[in-house]
Order: structure tokens, then C-alpha cells, then sequence
């Protein structure tokens, strides 16, 4: 009598083991990198702040107001595309009761438009409270 030889190779409870354990590092890995985004990003729109906040103190200095915001509406091939609003001071396209809000207009403070895109490449919203 014959006995059936045990044939080599992996049980299916040990694949699922194995599954398991790969799905969780796997899992790790992808937290891991996500939150190094999320601080990359944090660091990036905290460096772009400080320099847009620097070109409105100098913006401040040279005119004595601040400037009104860009019209959020306009795109790239308007030449009104970051600019600010078309009555500096009133801000008429841009005026919501009191307030002025739109985008930061990075024409008129001499900045590039990679500075007002936050790290998450969104454009930082600008509010001006009109008096």
C-alpha cells in the first residue's frame, strides 16, 4: 500500500498570514508618507505666507492702504489676472458689504503667482475690511 506524499508548498491559512501582514506594513508605509505630505505641505504654505506678508508691509509702505483683493473669477488669460481690484482703495468687484475678499494680487505686490498657492495648491484667499 501506497501513501500519498504531503506535496510542498504554502497552506492557505499561511497565505492569509502573510496577506495580512503585507496589507498592514503596506498600510504603515502609505500613513507614513501621507503625514510627511501634510508637513511638507504645512512648511511650504508657512514660507509662502511670510513672504506674502513681507510684499504687503512693503505694498503698505509705498501707498498707504492696503491693496484690494484679486478677482477670484478672472483666469490666466485676463490681464486682470491677479491684480487688484479695478478701483484701488473701493474695491467695487470685490466688495462684499464691508469686507473686500477675493485672492492675494500678487501683479501688484511684484510677486510670482506660485507665491499665493498655498502647499496644497490652493490660492490664499484675501480679505480687506473696507472703511
Amino acid at each position: 500500500v501506497r501513501r500519498a506524499s504531503k506535496t510542498a508548498g504554502f497552506s492557505l491559512v499561511e497565505m492569509a498570514v502573510v496577506m495580512i501582514i503585507a496589507g498592514l506594513m503596506i498600510g504603515a508605509g502609505i500613513t507614513l508618507l501621507k503625514s510627511r505630505q501634510d508637513v511638507q505641505g504645512l512648511d511650504l504654505t508657512n514660507s509662502r505666507m511670510r513672504v506674502v506678508k513681507e510684499a504687503l508691509q512693503s505694498f503698505i509702505a509705498r501707498n498707504n492702504r492696503l491693496p484690494c483683493p484679486a478677482n477670484p473669477t478672472l483666469g490666466p488669460s485676463n490681464a486682470k489676472y491677479g491684480v487688484e481690484d479695478a478701483t484701488p482703495g473701493v474695491c467695487s468687484n470685490t466688495a462684499i458689504g464691508l469686507n473686500a475678499q477675493g485672492i492675494v494680487p500678487w501683479v501688484s505686490l511684484g510677486l510670482d503667482s506660485s507665491f499665493v498657492v498655498d502647499g496644497y495648491f490652493g490660492f490664499f484667499t484675501y480679505n480687506v475690511v473696507l472703511a
